[in-house]
């Protein structure tokens, strides 16, 4: 028995309430009991003066990407796909892969992630990077028609779903790529499969204004219209970005799409933010970081401060995105995947930060939410417990990726000074 009882803290819920208890305790990776009047505990932590919180879900990434980060800065998008990031992913190895995810993983521990949902190729090297360091994974392993593996890629996804099939910390989705890179064929394909197994589809759309454009030309449809008319958006459904949501878009949704929203690539990218703020009562948005190469940092926190600073300027409305709105939306992707994660409730799964808010940077905050939402760094984040293990302590991380950071520094400077790889890909 592994018992881990967490005192007198200061409770921040996923509605974003403050309260008070003498007590959390965390047996075999669980909420036992909260504000219990006598308790037991194999570890004690004195959370005085700290604040509990839920840890963070990252419900969009690709964690084998934190090689590529800083490789391709201030390029247009399209140098950016064709040019940089689609030829030289066509070098990546599984071994690349492996270390590249082991780095990621620790970068999102480091900022209060326990649980994400990544949309990357080499699945298997994911999970295994996923399983050593004690991280909740949602993998959907990427297909492209373009290439001619869609099917072959599909085949080894549904392998992969029954591999995984009773690993309470691993959940597989269905992940073509985008409908600009699939057909009406395959993404029908990936509908049957989902009909049947259950599986949750995670796939990027109507990224850009000119992706709906060309989506309305070249099909007649916006990419909402045609993943609906495949059949992709009839069950659970985490869209990437989805920045270009139309009003006649909504009416292919429904209350199992998420939308995963990454503001730092949009800024970089010159993406523009498409209709999302405007439609954000009326669709579900919740936090992803997108990949190391496009938003540099695996940071939700981040990502929900640029978020609702971005609302309330294309809103022209000081009061829009409130505090407690946008904490929201960093606990939205909890409730997107499957691990019983995101609620500080007896039975769910103890997915924990304990916050510190003496700090110069969030000192003397009236609000804890003010502080964290607007002030707060990974400094600020004391402890982060996944499913009752510590995989960072009072500011140090449990696992060691020195030698990992080593071999992609390492492989990089090979990368740097290839040409790239041939790629059927184009953006």
């Amino acid at each position: 028995m592994n018992r881990i009882v967490l005192k007198n803290p200061s409770i921040i819920h996923s509605d974003g309430q403050v309260s008070e208890a003498k007590a959390i305790v965390v047996e075999n990776g669980r909420i036992k009991a909260i504000d219990p009047d006598i308790w037991s505990a194999d570890i004690e932590v004195d959370c005085a003066g700290k604040y509990v919180s839920p840890s963070f879900a990252n419900l969009h990434t690709h964690s084998p990407m934190n090689i590529f980060k800083g490789f391709a800065e201030d390029v247009t998008i399209d140098r950016w796909f064709n040019e940089l990031i689609w030829p030289y992913e066509n070098r990546l190895t599984p071994e690349d892969a492996y270390h590249g995810s082991r780095v990621a993983i620790a970068e999102m521990q480091n900022n209060g992630v326990t649980v994400f949902a990544d949309h990357y190729m080499f699945a298997e090297e994911i999970v295994k990077a996923a399983l050593e360091m004690d991280m909740g994974l949602d993998i959907a392993p990427t297909l492209f028609s373009l290439d001619g593996r869609f099917h072959e890629g599909l085949i080894k996804t549904i392998e992969l779903s029954e591999t995984y099939r009773d690993f309470d910390r691993v959940v597989v989705s269905l992940g073509p790529h985008s409908p600009y890179t699939c057909s009406m064929e395959d993404l029908r394909s990936i509908a049957e499969i989902q009909v049947k197994s259950g599986l949750k589809v995670h796939i990027h759309a109507a990224e850009t204004k000119d992706q709906v454009i060309r989506s309305k030309i070249e099909t007649g449809k916006t990419p909402f219209e045609f993943l609906s008319k495949s059949g992709v958006l009839m069950g659970r459904t985490i869209i990437a970005h989805g920045l270009y949501v139309e009003e006649g878009d909504l009416l292919f949704l429904n209350e199992n799409t998420t939308f995963a929203i990454s503001p730092k690539t949009y800024y970089k990218l010159n993406m523009g933010f498409g209709n999302v703020p405007f439609l954000k009562d009326r669709i579900k948005i919740a936090i992803g970081t997108d990949g190391a190469a496009s938003s540099n940092t695996l940071d939700p926190l981040e990502q929900a401060r640029l978020l609702a600073l971005m609302g309330k300027y294309l809103m022209k409305d000081s009061t829009s995105f409130p505090l407690r709105e946008v904490w929201g939306y960093l606990m939205e992707g909890h409730r997107a995947l499957e691990f019983d994660t995101g609620e500080i409730r007896e039975g769910f799964s103890a997915d924990l930060i304990i916050w510190d808010l003496d700090k110069p940077s969030t000192a003397v905050a009236s609000d804890p939410l003010a502080a964290i939402i607007f002030s707060a760094t990974s400094e600020n984040i004391d402890t982060v417990i996944s499913k009752g293990v510590f995989v960072k302590r009072e500011g140090r991380l449990k696992h060691d990726v020195s030698k990992d950071i080593s071999y992609l520094k390492n492989r990089m400077i090979e990368l740097g000074e290839s040409k790239g790889g041939e790629t059927s890909l184009s953006y």
